[in-house]
């Protein structure tokens, strides 16, 4: 090559260099900006491709078995969409247009379903063949990600769109005009479009640690897709190692806090279980070494440190039936016994999270897992409303024994030989630090109560033994003279009330010792014993519900002597115009005003039997009231959070309900005023590690 040559050539290098460099900006000047895709929107020839489209595995795999010959790729396009950040619903598009919905020949027999390399002079001949169809869809997303949609990339054509990848992808100028008719007119299912709501699931049967059980899942709207698949997480909210540990552990000092809240504590204490409690307590290894030596206690040997709580513990929940509206989910239950909440999530096919629009919310619910030894208790109104029927069931695996098996060596004794196992119905005041207990029943077990049994006793008479309109019924199975026996599951109670034929109804819980009168119209507060209706006779039955009616007892006619003359039944000029009012507003009260997703949990222990809960945080809880002063009672335990407690509005107080053991019910917050007056008391869920609040009620001085 000739020295003058070659100034010439690098002279024509540089010419071409400058023109494809003023080519290609003013094609990026000349292409119109992308524009913003839109879930559920149509992708026109400047949709930004670049995007989330939003649809999910099932979904496109619905519309393929519809539609096509094609096998199920929903997963191969989402993943494809995932890992080079191209468009499922465009790549889903243009395979349709280039394979002719599945049918082409290339596409059949080299699972080439976007016509890659497939050159006019020879289509069939340089069309590149792939192993499966995803590896077509992967390799394909990846040459159109690097390549068209990519600045710098080699067929960039300025924008990120149909328009811009139309001027090189193909030899036909309308090629992205027809995969944009495609992408817009199909129309791919969704959870949301299809008005699908679930209620909460039920659990069949009595649940034992370690069970395989099924839920039923039942739900309103259109058809649940075949897709859709389902995970379960147990979440512990009360184990039964930490209520044995916290019984028959030795008590610790509490703080300040805890003791001012424990002394505060609503409700009555059973004293027999305190009393037994209490004798284990003084030295739980000799007495548990000793009923295992007399009485072979399946469960005599406890921990006497509360462990800390469990973790949430995600399983399988796989669909075993699907009906006309239910699903029957087959689900392996937590194999520590407890309480937990049962919260079930709808997945996406391959077990991946739904897009945002489908993502449907299914209520939780609390379940009981029982041990190998535990009981229920139920009470309930006797049906001529003085007294209660109290039923206890063995759910454990394990009979419960009436009598001890004694080895020959300890026959001869006659106090071993006399213990009986015995169930024990105790009725007490409202007021913890007066409970002024009374023994009601105390009946033998007649024979052994083998697993899945009940025995039913009955407790008449209640307010005629106590004295007492309301009470608070405990009951306690005491297993062969052993408190250890039944651990965690003891004793449980509920309240009762017996409102009499010639006493008007309340609303509220009272308090002994203080006058009571109907609470304000704008604030009812449901129990669940409701008050008496008026039936043939004049004595009254009222429904089997578990919390109180308040009813005012009969004041007392004061004589003109210093000394009050004896309670007769009053006139009502001589009844004495009450000084304070105590009403106790339970969960579901019309004067709290929830918003935030709040639940209902049940539980013997809490007033009424229930309380509202929420985690999310910002959720919130209004109680409108009028009083001197105000209390929130509420459980505490190691899966509870914090609350932000406002008064009118003005935030007064961050209430930390962590505590290292449960009590179901305890004094939140209180506050007092100058005079009596409408306020507001708000309840706000603050984010933390373990955010649950619940509500058990209001106490309301006024």
């Amino acid at each position: 090559m000739t020295s003058r040559l070659r100034p010439r050539l690098a002279l024509a290098f540089l010419t071409a260099t400058i023109l494809i460099s003023v080519v290609a900006t003013t094609a990026d000047a000349g292409m119109p900006r992308a524009r913003h895709y839109r879930v559920g929107g149509p992708i026109t020839l400047d949709t930004n491709l670049r995007s989330v489209s939003g649809v999910s595995v099932w979904a496109i795999n619905e519309y393929l078995a519809a539609t096509t010959p094609l096998p199920a790729l929903g997963a191969a396009f989402l993943a494809a969409e995932k890992k080079y950040r191209v468009n499922a619903r465009f790549l889903l598009a243009a395979a349709l247009h280039e394979s002719a919905w599945g049918t082409s020949y290339i596409s059949r027999v080299k699972h080439n379903l976007f016509g890659f390399n497939a050159y006019d002079r020879d289509p069939l001949r340089y069309a590149s063949a792939y192993g499966t169809y995803a590896a077509n869809v992967d390799a394909t997303a990846r040459f159109i990600a690097a390549s068209y949609l990519t600045p710098g990339g080699r067929w960039w054509g300025g924008a990120p769109t149909l328009r811009s990848m139309q001027q090189f992808w193909s030899s036909s100028g309308s090629w992205g005009t027809g995969v944009s008719r495609i992408a817009s007119s199909v129309h791919l299912g969704s959870i949301a479009g299809r008005r699908i709501r679930f209620a909460a699931p039920v659990v069949s049967g009595t649940l034992h640690g370690g069970d395989r059980t099924t839920v039923q899942l039942a739900w309103s709207g259109g058809a649940i897709p075949a897709g859709v698949e389902f995970l379960a997480t147990w979440e512990p909210t009360e184990l039964d190692s930490e209520v044995v540990a916290a019984t028959v552990a030795r008590p610790a000092a509490a703080d300040a806090a805890e003791e001012a809240a424990a002394a505060d504590a609503v409700g009555a204490v059973d004293t027999g279980a305190a009393a037994a409690a209490a004798a284990v307590s003084a030295n739980p290894d000799v007495a548990s070494a000793s009923a295992a030596r007399l009485y072979g206690a399946p469960n005599a040997a406890v921990t006497a440190a509360a462990p800390k709580p469990g973790v949430p513990s995600r399983v399988d929940a796989r669909r075993a039936r699907t009906g006309t509206r239910s699903i029957t989910l087959a689900i392996a239950a937590p194999r520590e016994p407890g309480r937990y909440m049962l919260a079930v999530q709808a997945l996406d096919s391959g077990r991946r999270a739904l897009p945002a629009r489908d993502q449907v919310d299914i209520p939780s619910v609390e379940v009981r897992v029982w041990g190998d030894v535990a009981v229920r208790y139920d009470l309930e109104p006797g049906p001529d409303g003085t007294g209660a029927i109290v039923r206890v069931t063995n759910t454990g695996r394990v009979a419960i024994p009436a009598v001890p098996a004694l080895a020959p060596s300890v026959t001869s004794d006659y106090e071993a030989q006399a213990v009986r196992s015995t169930i024990t119905v105790t009725a007490s005041a409202a007021d913890v630090a007066r409970p002024r207990t009374v023994l009601l029943v105390a009946s033998p077990l007649a024979a052994d109560l083998a697993p899945g049994a009940s025995v039913t006793v009955d407790v008449p008479g209640i307010r005629a033994a106590t004295g007492r309109a309301t009470n608070w019924l405990s009951v306690n199975l005491g297993v062969l003279g052993d408190p250890t026996w039944l651990a965690a599951y003891s004793s449980d109670g509920a309240w009762f009330s017996d409102a009499g034929a010639a006493v008007p109804a309340a609303t509220g819980t009272p308090v002994p010792g203080e006058a009571v009168t109907p609470a304000p119209s704008h604030a009812p507060v449901p129990s669940a014993t409701p008050a008496p209706t008026p039936g043939p006779t004049t004595k009254p039955t009222p429904a089997p519900r578990a919390t109180p009616v308040a009813t005012p007892e009969p004041t007392a006619t004061p004589a003109p002597s210093v000394t009050p003359a004896p309670s007769v039944t009053p006139k009502p000029s001589a009844t004495p115009a009450p000084r304070h009012v105590t009403r106790i507003y339970t969960e579901h009260s019309g004067a709290i005003v929830y918003r935030g997703g709040w639940g209902t949990a049940p539980f013997p222990g809490y007033i009424g039997g229930n309380v509202t809960w929420a985690r999310t945080p910002g959720a919130t809880a209004a109680f409108t009231f009028t009083g001197t002063s105000v209390r929130w009672i509420g459980p505490v335990g190691p899966t509870r959070g914090r609350a932000l407690v406002l008064i009118d509005g003005r935030a007064v107080a961050t209430v930390n309900l962590y505590r290292s053991t449960f009590v179901a019910r305890a004094v939140l917050f209180r506050r007092t005023f100058h005079r009596s007056g409408r306020h507001t008391l708000t309840i706000k869920v603050l984010s933390s590690s373990h955010p649950t609040v619940a509500i058990d009620g209001f106490v309301v001085r006024s």
